[in-house]
């Protein structure tokens, strides 16, 4: 009596490992887009703040708004910028 190549049981354990390793990937692809779409929201926020920065520095230097700013203690203020490496560095995740 010979024994098959691939016994019943040993394709039912092949297609399961096959699904959990696609479930994984998906999970993983659906993680993926999440960081991008988060990334693509702080880059978005983050130019929208220095867009209102560049116009309240415009509206503090410019006449006649500069008098009545400097009146009041309006100073020009800075951009959004991140000058330490470290914080720049890419934030590992672990699943």
């Amino acid at each position: 009596m010979s024994v098959p190549e691939e016994s019943g049981v040993t394709q039912i354990f092949l297609l399961f490992f096959f699904a959990v390793t696609i479930v994984a990937g998906i999970i993983l692809i659906g993680y993926y887009l999440q960081e991008q779409r988060r990334k693509a929201m702080v880059a978005a926020a983050r130019r929208f703040f220095n867009g209102n920065v560049r116009d309240y520095n415009k509206q503090v230097q410019m006449f006649p708004s500069n008098l009545v700013a400097g009146l009041f203690g309006f100073r020009v203020e800075d951009f959004f910028e991140i000058e330490d490496d470290a914080v720049r560095q890419i934030v590992k995740v672990s699943v």
